[in-house]
């Protein structure tokens, strides 16, 4: 089955991961069709382009190793599938039962990734080099690498446990969302962060509010070409929020002809958003 796909930008492609096989297919961006195929030796629990025109996947860390020279926390390739560099595992192993992907992004000429469960942000310039980026105080009392949920389904076991759920930045502000709460397929409680680089503050909030023309709030779900903030909402949610919500003021024409033009069952709806 398909674990995760990603965009490859040099080359308006589309690769798919299958699991467990390792099977790597890439196909065209518009039309779909089928351009090339190939196997990886270890569990990628994700993949971006970077440096552009190669591909970075970044991997699981579990108690097994993840290939037969004992495993890599990212692996450079070029766009055929052939290894030609890798970051060695310094990573401490989970002797818990929890694991789950890396958080990723590409920003200024860099890759910065995080280990699921972890606190620090590692960056990894395009020539290889990984340093310490950021690191996150979330206090908690447990030991993250003895975590174990028991197989009961709706209950939360860890009410207060802290792991940072998505992190991105542009060149101003990170945008933090942390999950406080861990049980077997029970969601926890999101709290949302934005931190100012410049002045260190950090506010509290649920999204970024649209104050300028009544447009729908938004957090990034990515950033493009660092500075651009991408967000999208399900058709059908975008014309809730306007169906079911009264403002003081008129909505641009613009923005009044995009909601009378979606259809519940459209595609999302993209939000992008930029400095003035």
């Amino acid at each position: 089955s398909v674990l995760w796909f990603n965009f490859i930008e040099s080359t308006n492609e589309i690769i798919l991961y299958c699991y467990p096989t390792g099977r790597i297919n890439i196909h065209n961006a518009e039309s779909g069709e089928f351009k090339r195929s190939f196997r990886v030796n270890f569990d990628a629990s994700g993949v971006v382009e970077f440096p552009p025109g190669k591909l970075a996947f970044l991997t699981w860390n579990t108690k097994q190793p993840k290939d037969p020279v004992g495993g890599s926390e990212v692996y450079i390739c070029n766009l055929e599938g052939d290894v030609i560099d890798s970051i060695p595992d310094e990573r401490i192993p989970f002797s818990g039962n929890i694991v789950g992907p890396n958080h990723y992004y590409v920003f200024n000429k860099s890759l910065y990734y995080m280990e699921f469960f972890q606190d620090t942000l590692y960056s990894l310039s395009e020539d290889a080099v990984k340093k310490r980026y950021a690191s996150f105080g979330l206090t908690n009392k447990v030991n993250i690498y003895q975590l174990k949920v028991r197989m009961l389904p709706g209950e939360t076991q860890y009410p207060d446990f802290l792991r940072i759920d998505k992190i991105l930045e542009d060149e101003d502000y990170f945008f933090v969302t942390v999950e406080k709460g861990i049980g077997l397929n029970v969601p926890g409680d999101y709290v949302k962060f934005l931190y100012d680089k410049t002045s260190g503050q950090v506010v509290n909030c649920t999204s970024v509010v649209n104050d300028l023309d009544g447009g729908i709030p938004f957090w990034p779900k990515s950033v493009y070409e660092d500075s651009v903030l991408i967000d999208f909402y399900p058709a059908i949610e975008f014309l809730e929020y306007f169906l079911t919500n009264t403002f003081n003021r008129e909505w641009p024409e613009s923005l009044e002809k995009l909601i009378k033009s979606v259809n519940e069952n459209d595609n999302p709806v993209v939000i992008l958003a930029t400095q003035l």
